[in-house]
């Protein structure tokens, strides 16, 4: 069940009321890169949300909004200045995606979803790991709502710098995540750089790694293919890109936890 604020917020579309301000993370996307804010959300319909925010945010500009338990896209409709500092952005909704646990960062914490299977499906994904590198904890949330809507069992991990998850990758006392997420723009070390360091490491080799970044310039696409990326995603920036990205991650992650099954058979024929 969704907490009180977020219901009122959902009941009362047009009523700004104390108890419905709700803090929000903001994802303002534009054509070449993706700058992340921080508000308050004062009113969320499935048509329309209003933000209050530090900054200014030009109209037509589209917006990946967290509010707790939900994902919302829109574009902003209009942006006044309601203060010193203060500014108030009305965003026509496109489109709410709600989570059945709360869109919060998991850093070093082990997280397990459950869902429903296939009757016929043979493989073990309870062992399915999957290790996500990326310093922003708004992308994070992000993240785990597109794992989660693929319907599939996966525990998932995460590094908020490219040392954090070397030290985790190289642990010979661990077992190795079945993918790495990889954000390009990960601190300490680069993404490409990354990849080229743990293209060199046996324990490193059964991973599969993915890209996951806000930007997909050819250079790094080709690069990050010639290091032995299985797969190039760019973050969502509207829910048109959220639900291609969801379907492409599912289709990923299918296919990896079908690879040790037929391994498996080979192995025993």
């Amino acid at each position: 069940m969704l907490p009180t604020n977020i219901r009122n917020l959902f009941r009362r579309p047009l009523e700004l009321q104390h108890e419905s301000d709700v803090s929000a993370v903001i994802a303002i996307c534009e054509a070449d890169r993706v700058a992340v804010t921080r508000g308050r959300a004062t009113c969320v319909s499935q048509s329309k949300m209003v933000l209050c925010c530090s900054r200014p945010i030009r109209p037509r500009t589209n917006l990946r909004v967290e509010v707790v338990k939900a994902l919302v896209f829109g574009r902003v409709k209009e942006c006044r200045h309601v203060g010193l500092h203060n500014f108030e952005i009305v965003v026509q909704v496109d489109r709410v995606v709600m989570a059945s646990i709360p869109v919060t960062p998991v850093r070093n914490r082990r997280t397990a979803h459950a869902a429903a299977t296939t009757p016929d499906a043979r493989v073990d994904r309870e062992r399915f790991e999957i290790l996500l590198v990326d310093s922003r904890s708004t992308d994070v949330g992000v993240v785990e709502l597109l794992l989660e809507s693929t319907g599939l069992n996966y525990h998932l991990i995460a590094a908020r710098n490219g040392t954090q998850a070397l030290e985790r990758l190289l642990d010979p006392s661990r077992p190795q995540p079945a993918l790495i997420l990889l954000d390009m723009d990960v601190p300490s070390i680069g993404g490409l750089a990354f990849l080229e360091k743990i293209k060199s490491e046996p324990l490193v080799k059964s991973s599969a790694v993915a890209v996951l970044s806000s930007s997909a310039t050819d250079p790094d696409v080709r690069r990050a293919n010639e290091l032995g990326a299985v797969a190039y995603f760019r973050k969502p920036r509207y829910f048109e890109e959220y639900e291609f990205l969801s379907l492409r991650m599912g289709k990923l992650l299918t296919g990896l936890m079908q690879q040790p099954a037929r391994v498996s058979e080979a192995g025993a024929a």
